[in-house]
């Protein structure tokens, strides 16, 4: 049986009902948050979708491991009482907790005894703005302040940024940049050590321009022939074939497939690419101390 971690469905309904001024991609620490409209809580259709949801949990919650609370993107107070409304029903969602709401809220969630926490509202803020506050986040609210180590298993939502991975201790961590990377034509490629001349696949990765089209744009112009032919051969190392086109009338023709001309397969790589940065992590539960963390 294949344990299953499922989540609300909670951004699509902040997108479809919550945005009075449509203004592009959502996030905690922008500014527009203050046009938040929840008047859809009251919704027949978001009610109906709530209903909806316990009743598949109920249904199906032997099948699955962890489930998400239905939360209220940019609003604390009402994700809370969705937490207890869904309790109510015999139900135990992972609470989740967005970055840039009311602090009270998560060391709420700590003292209730919640095994697991979600973080979200990340995106679409860059390392370099996250860096601090969760730095304080983790430090004071997150960890032990004797130990450093984490007091629950956190979730965090669209964090798969390398660096912030490998600065906290987070429990897991989900996102879809992985497969966007792959329908782009890109995989992603550990660097190499200087000093020793090997792939460290602990470091921040580049993003291989794979496909033939990818390469007839351009796109992967300041690549030299000898580090594309390492590339090559590190795939070739894991058991991937890079593939090879024909053109015809300008358009490649598969002749055999690969990753230059199959996004499954660099969807593929980019999995594996994940489970070799991750074999780099301590083993979960790790510290989180400041002469610890490594600079950005």
């Amino acid at each position: 049986m294949i344990d299953l971690f499922l989540d609300s469905g909670a951004p699509t309904l902040y997108n479809q009902w919550s945005r009075v001024l449509k203004t592009g991609i959502m996030g905690a620490a922008l500014k527009t948050r203050r046009h938040d409209d929840f008047s859809y809580l009251q919704n027949p259709e978001y009610l109906a979708y709530r209903e909806m949801y316990a009743e598949f949990l109920l249904k199906n919650q032997h099948l699955i491991e962890v489930y998400a609370n239905l939360d209220i993107i940019n609003n604390a107070e009402e994700t809370y009482k969705n937490q207890k409304w869904f309790e109510d029903r015999g139900l135990h969602p992972m609470p989740v907790w967005h970055f840039g709401t009311n602090e009270m809220y998560l060391e709420r969630y700590i003292r209730e005894g919640y095994e697991r926490i979600a973080i979200g509202g990340l995106i679409p803020n860059s390392s370099r703005v996250l860096i601090g506050p969760l730095d304080r986040l983790w430090a004071d609210h997150l960890c032990d302040k004797s130990t450093g180590l984490p007091k629950v298993k956190v979730h965090g939502f669209a964090m798969t940024a390398f660096d912030l991975m490998r600065r906290y201790p987070w429990y897991s961590v989900d996102s879809s940049s992985w497969i966007k990377v792959s329908a782009y034509g890109k995989v992603f490629v550990p660097p190499i050590d200087r000093h020793t001349g090997k792939w460290d696949w602990s470091k921040n990765p580049t993003a291989f321009v794979a496909s033939e089209i990818g390469q007839q744009r351009g796109l992967g112009k300041n690549e030299t022939p000898k580090y594309r032919e390492a590339i090559i051969k590190l795939f070739e190392e894991h058991g991937f074939t890079f593939g090879k086109n024909r053109l015809v009338r300008g358009r490649p023709i598969t002749l055999e497939k690969g990753l230059c001309n199959d996004y499954l397969t660099r969807a593929k790589w980019n999995i594996l690419h994940m489970e070799m940065f991750l074999k780099t992590l301590p083993k979960w539960p790790f510290p989180f101390f400041k002469e610890r963390r490594e600079l950005l």
